[in-house]
């Protein structure tokens, strides 16, 4: 058979480790194609991460296949994971999930990462201190990217002096290009604080904010008063403190970002804005704050830029995504003022986390508030479900 040809039936079986595994098998002019597949994304659960260290070992030629790694742990294998770190000279994406570093564990594994580096995503993750992210951001050169998914716990607010100097925007500590905060972190105003410091904001192409919690207000803040002319992407979510917090009234206007107006964003062409309206107990009334923010947000962007400006709701769907719909009447009316005139898209996404269908009278509302788009083609509305577990 051509080569050509079983190129294309090997990549037809690309997600079909046992069927890739078997095709490895029949010819050693097949085991290129057949390791592309089976090792450019790899993730290991606790319990592989000791097999493919041993697999690495006695089989070195498939480590420069590896591009992606993913790794959940949850027990102490230090040397298991420095020695497929420093195996994987061509790595390009690092998920690391449900980590608790001791500080010199933590040490050894920035140690042993490897310099190709450029995206980095953590999720659930224990470190030291601020100043260990930072040694991880300054250990890699080509790093571009990093995410935080769920929690990031930091320990303690320590920056060494060595991080801490004010340098000129010129010659930032850290190439990062992509930042994207995706939910709450002990200390972040002190790391808020030292990205300003550090002109990294002003850098950026493409951010995440998420305010969880006062101390995420004032990172969210800092960062977005530093944002610049790089950024062409926003993504935006803020959770109210919660009902039994606030009390029976809804309190102060929930302001999470301040008064930022973005106005020196003036390449923008994204803003992403995400709200979830579920109660947090069953029998508690719903805070729909995580969407109130969005009109008085809105009316303060003063940048001309923006082609597109996506919504995400989150709720039920014969339920709670009622209560965020009011919000687009006024949205609409915002996003008709001329600082919005160069508009191409508007999208609405409902999300929820329920296997129904999403009622018809939901997206009439939607098309309703939001007319004067919909009638120039501009509106988008998308529905995403979670997968059943």
């Amino acid at each position: 058979m051509h080569n050509e040809l079983t190129d294309r039936v090997i990549d037809y079986l690309h997600d079909d480790p046992n069927a890739l595994s078997a095709c490895g098998l029949v010819s050693s002019s097949w085991l290129a194609t057949v390791r592309f597949h089976r090792f450019t994304k790899v993730h290991l659960r606790w319990s592989q991460i000791v097999p493919f260290h041993m697999l690495l070992t006695v089989s070195p030629a498939l480590a420069p296949y590896v591009v992606h790694l993913s790794m959940t742990n949850n027990a102490r294998k230090e040397a298991a994971i420095c020695g497929i770190l420093r195996s994987l000279t061509r790595l390009h994406t690092l998920s690391l999930s449900h980590f608790i570093f001791a500080p010199q564990e933590l040490h050894s594994v920035v140690a042993s990462l490897p310099p190709s580096l450029a995206h980095i995503e953590l999720n659930q993750v224990d470190i030291p201190t601020v100043g260990d992210l930072i040694r991880i951001w300054t250990a890699l050169p080509r790093l571009c990217s990093f995410t935080v998914v769920a929690v990031l716990w930091i320990r303690a607010p320590d920056i060494p002096d060595s991080y801490s100097q004010p340098l000129v925007p010129a010659d930032p500590i850290v190439s990062l290009s992509e930042l994207h905060l995706r939910w709450w972190m002990r200390h972040g105003d002190v790391l808020g604080r030292w990205l300003v410091a550090q002109h990294i904001p002003a850098q950026l192409r493409a951010c995440s904010l998420y305010v969880v919690g006062t101390d995420m207000s004032l990172n969210a803040r800092a960062i977005m008063s530093a944002l610049g002319p790089c950024l062409e992407t926003l993504e935006l979510f803020a959770l109210p403190p919660s009902v039994e917090a606030a009390g029976p009234s809804p309190g102060p206007e929930f302001k999470p970002f301040g008064e930022c107006t973005l106005s020196r964003c003036t390449n923008l062409r994204e803003l992403r804005l995400y709200a979830s309206l579920e109660r947090v107990k069953e029998w508690a009334p719903l805070d729909d704050r995580s969407m109130q923010w969005m009109p008085s947000f809105l009316a303060r962007v003063q940048t001309p830029s923006i082609r597109c400006v996506f919504f995400s709701i989150e709720g039920a769907p014969g339920g709670s995504l009622y209560h965020g719909l009011p919000y687009l009447r006024d949205i609409a009316v915002l996003l008709s003022r001329d600082v919005f005139s160069e508009l191409q898209e508007v999208v609405v996404q409902l999300y929820d986390h329920t296997q129904e269908a999403v009622h018809e009278e939901v997206f009439a509302s939607i098309r309703k508030h939001l007319k004067r788009f919909d009638d120039r083609g501009l509106l988008t509305i998308k529905t995403v479900r979670s997968k059943k577990t």
